[in-house]
């Protein structure tokens, strides 16, 4: 039995072998004799081999290629598989995965170790990566969206751990789940997700911030909106002037010398910047009751001309639309 170190998962199927001169008769013999372990129709693992972790995502993919004969209709891992094999630490190998096939492609066995999903290969740019086939990164999020035991939380980590591999960003992600929201119920979900201004937030402490003091008094804040020059800040409602701050580790001296200008020259701007941390989160029900305070006596000031509003500059390209911007048209004409 010939080594099946060069096979990628340590499988090989009976074209490969008898590409090496070896007969299908013999193949036949090696998995009766306990030489090798048939684990598909075609496809076969010596028996003395340890399984790689990552040979379940193997098995789909050579047991399916062997069906494609055009090789754009090849098929792709997605879903919980394709996050393990990238690395997501919310998901383990050896798991079932969803593997994405050309709509013409026809599965005839009823018992396999994956699940099919029928798809227009076509309009998927496929990722490589250790000798596998993944769908896009979009995909690969709409696709774990389908699993309803898979909370908000654990969809917005994906995306996170996508943005640090720097496979996507999230501005793409949404313009391309807003494009498949039509069809696919996996990226409408996504696009949800995505209006709440979560994936905006920089860190699961801002998140946390987010979900404890603004969701009992909306309406919700705007996050990471450029206010002032290049300051860029954590949450801000900008009928009102208020910005929030979220300082959730000790910081250094120059980190406190830095953010203190920058409180600075936001106040200077006509903003009322309150600085919250993690420690005041222990009563963060008395802390979002007296922003709501703040908010609601800064807007009607602000209203009636006792205060000025800031000015707004120009935005980057944002995932969801300002939602606390005033009635003011020279306020939205800014901030387009």
């Amino acid at each position: 039995v010939p080594s099946f170190a060069g096979f990628p998962g340590l499988i090989a199927t009976t074209r490969e072998l008898t590409r090496l001169g070896f007969h299908r008769l013999e193949v036949a013999a090696w998995a009766r004799e306990g030489l090798t372990e048939r684990i598909l129709h075609g496809l076969y693992r010596r028996a003395d081999d340890p399984v790689p972790a990552d040979q379940c995502l193997h098995v789909p993919l050579r047991y399916m290629a062997q069906r494609c004969g055009d090789r754009h209709a090849l098929p792709l891992i997605t879903a919980e598989g394709g996050l393990a094999a990238i690395g997501v630490d919310l998901f383990t190998l050896p798991l079932e995965p969803l593997v994405l096939v050309a709509r013409e492609c026809r599965v005839r066995s009823p018992k396999l170790p994956f699940r099919v999903r029928h798809a227009d290969l076509e309009e998927l740019e496929p990722v490589s990566l250790k000798g596998l086939r993944l769908a896009p990164p979009w995909r690969l999020v709409a696709d774990t969206a389908l699993n309803p035991s898979r909370s908000d939380d654990e969809l917005v980590h994906v995306v996170d751990a996508l943005r640090h591999e720097r496979l996507a960003e999230a501005f793409d992600l949404v313009q391309a789940w807003e494009a498949a929201s039509g069809f696919h119920p996996g990226a409408r979900r996504m696009c949800e997700i995505a209006a709440t201004g979560v994936l905006e937030q920089e860190s699961p402490g801002e998140r946390e911030a987010f979900r404890v003091l603004f969701k009992a008094f909306p309406p919700l804040p705007d996050c990471q909106v450029v206010c002032h020059g290049a300051f860029r800040v954590d949450f801000v409602f900008l009928s009102a002037g208020l910005i929030i701050e979220y300082h959730g580790q000790a910081a250094h001296r120059d980190q406190v010398d830095r953010d203190a200008t920058r409180i600075h020259a936001l106040e200077r701007a006509g903003y009322r910047v309150i600085v919250v941390t993690a420690s005041m989160l222990r009563d963060a029900e008395g802390l979002a009751a007296w922003i709501h305070r703040v908010r609601v006596d800064r807007a009607r000031r602000i209203a009636a001309g006792e205060l000025p509003l800031p000015v707004l500059p120009p935005q980057p390209p944002r995932l969801v639309p300002l939602r606390t911007l005033p009635e003011s048209s020279a306020q939205r004409q800014g901030a387009a």
